[in-house]
């Protein structure tokens, strides 16, 4: 039996260099002298199994009853942190004197009779114990036992009835502990399974000391984030159990009120409990949501602690966002305004230089009413067809912007020709080969033109359009055009469709050398001229586009 009372006070030895060592910091001091009162018990009964003389026995005794006295006493108080309730001063006082005074006279026994009247050392079957008959003071001890079990007991019923978001279950397993290791005293007289129980009583509450550091939810705020915000925690298990929910969250969030301790979160009912399931569950993986409640926009940011080891606490962080969140949504106005400002500035820029180029094309129409009247009817055209282009997707190459400028860049291509004279511009017949090859310059002095007006443009591709416009519209798809005879692919775009709509125009429009042909006659010329004159595939969406162009003409008074 010495060696089966050496075990046992050799775990309970144990027990304490765990605290120490594994939980270190994380261990309330409450526990620390919990362990110590066992591990005097378990010394004591273990002596008396050793002694040899009654006085080296009632030696052991007072050890034991060291630890006896007040162990009662701590494991309550250990209930109570649980159930996150306050001794009354008056009582913990009461209380510390009646373990006090145990303990003291305790030490008394052998001296004289009012703890115990008289012992006897007894062996019997290899088993060293002490028949003793108490004294009348020996009865405080089992007011001391009796006050434990009643205050355990009204702590936990209290946490019950006004249903205080606590771990009921391990309150519940701290209370059986102790009524269990009370029962074991008065069951078998203490002896030889008080030490025992005290042993099993004392690993449970180890065990249950795991999920108390999970539920201190200061403690893991400190070690998770510091912040100098008002701020929030909820904290679960790795199965998504509410551990805890400090009054900050629940202001912010009330439906943690109607969730207990212990069970999981429901994965529907609120924004903010679906959002914690979807994290717990790995469905999100994005570290912060932002809830509006009331006039405050919550942060909640998820963090993982290691409390213990491979033991790990979800950490739902709760701040008030409100000043940043609206400081942000100020700052991305201010810029959505800023941006609508720079954009209409920008619109009204292009605007008056558009205004510009009509009004220099409007020259061009006071020398030559043809030509004026051209510019723009020609202009229609290529609008009508770019669009028609972008809706068809042909030409994947070809963007809004690059389509806005061909169009903007239209009333421009035969700006040359106000360099041209009079006697050529308005010749009613046929050019002589001297006055065409005069006539063949307009799209070089045009390019000159467009450049100058154009120079300080900071849209680059509208100033390239407009130039390639002006200065290749007359060149052919199979090389006979001017003024550099380009052939296919190497004309630029933008000038392959400009010289559609210019030719289209020429057609269907009166000249000074021509009547006007009809639409049909003016179709079926584009068509024949594919290949030789035009690009194929451009020419072909031309043709696609008919009832389109025929409209622009029938609207339009100058045709």
């Amino acid at each position: 039996m010495s060696i089966f009372y050496f075990v046992l006070f050799a775990v309970a030895f144990l027990y304490l260099c765990l605290l120490l060592v594994r939980f270190r910091k994380h261990v309330s001091v409450l526990y620390i002298l919990l362990s110590i009162c066992i591990i005097l018990i378990n010394f004591g009964f273990w002596q008396i199994s050793l002694a040899e003389t009654e006085t080296a026995a009632l030696t052991a005794t007072r050890v034991s009853y060291l630890g006896s006295g007040f162990v009662g006493y701590f494991m309550v108080c250990s209930i109570a942190r649980l159930c996150k309730t306050r001794i009354h001063p008056v009582i913990q006082w009461i209380w510390i004197g009646i373990s006090t005074a145990v303990t003291f006279l305790a030490m008394t026994v052998g001296y004289s009779d009012l703890y115990y009247k008289s012992i006897r050392l007894i062996r019997q079957d290899g088993f060293t114990y002490i028949e003793k008959e108490y004294g009348p003071a020996h009865l405080l001890f089992i007011v001391s036992i009796l006050l434990s079990f009643g205050c355990g007991l009204y702590i936990v019923a209290r946490a019950f009835t006004q249903k205080k978001k606590v771990s009921y279950i391990s309150s519940i397993c701290s209370l059986a502990v102790m009524i269990s290791v009370s029962a074991v005293y008065f069951v078998q007289g203490g002896y030889p399974l008080l030490p025992l129980a005290y042993d099993i009583g004392f690993a449970i509450m180890l065990a249950l000391l795991v999920r108390i550091r999970l539920y201190d939810t200061v403690g893991i705020s400190e070690e998770s984030l510091k912040s100098g915000h008002e701020y929030g925690f909820v904290t679960l298990d790795a199965k998504g159990r509410l551990l805890d929910a400090d009054t900050m969250a629940r202001t912010w969030f009330p439906e943690l009120n109607d969730l207990n301790i212990d069970y999981r979160i429901p994965d529907f009912h609120t924004a903010f409990l679906q959002q914690i399931h979807d994290w717990i569950t790995g469905k999100d993986d994005a570290d912060s949501h932002w809830f509006t409640c009331g006039e405050q926009i919550i942060e909640a940011r998820r963090t993982v602690v290691n409390v213990l080891a491979r033991r790990k606490v979800f950490c739902i962080y709760l701040r008030d966002d409100t000043k940043q969140q609206k400081y942000t949504q100020l700052i991305e106005h201010y810029n959505r305004d800023l941006q609508r400002d720079v954009a209409l500035k920008t619109h009204k820029i292009e605007q008056i230089q558009d205004d510009i180029i009509i009004s220099m094309a409007s020259i061009v129409e006071n020398r030559d009413s043809d030509t004026g009247g051209h510019i723009r009817r020609s202009s229609n055209v290529v609008r009508v067809f770019v669009r028609h282009l972008m809706e068809s997707g042909s030409f994947p190459s070809l963007d809004a912007h690059t389509a806005d400028c061909i169009v903007r860049a239209a009333p421009l291509h035969d700006f040359g020709k106000i360099g041209i004279s009079d006697a050529i511009l308005n010749k009613p017949g046929k050019y002589t080969p001297e006055e065409y090859a005069e006539m063949k310059k307009h799209p070089v002095l045009g390019t000159a033109i467009v450049e100058r007006i154009l120079h300080s443009s900071e849209d680059v591709l509208l100033r390239n359009i407009a130039v390639n416009v002006a200065h290749y519209h007359h060149e052919k798809w199979d090389g006979s055009g001017y003024p550099e005879g380009l052939r296919g692919t190497a004309i630029p775009f933008e000038a392959r469709v400009m010289a559609l709509a210019d030719v289209f125009d020429a057609l269907v429009s009166k000249r000074a050398y021509k009547e006007q042909f009809s639409f049909e006659k003016a179709f079926s010329i584009i068509r024949e001229s594919s290949g030789s004159h035009f690009d194929p595939a451009l020419c072909g969406e031309f043709l696609a586009c008919r009832d389109q162009l025929v409209a622009v003409y029938s609207a339009n008074t100058d045709a």
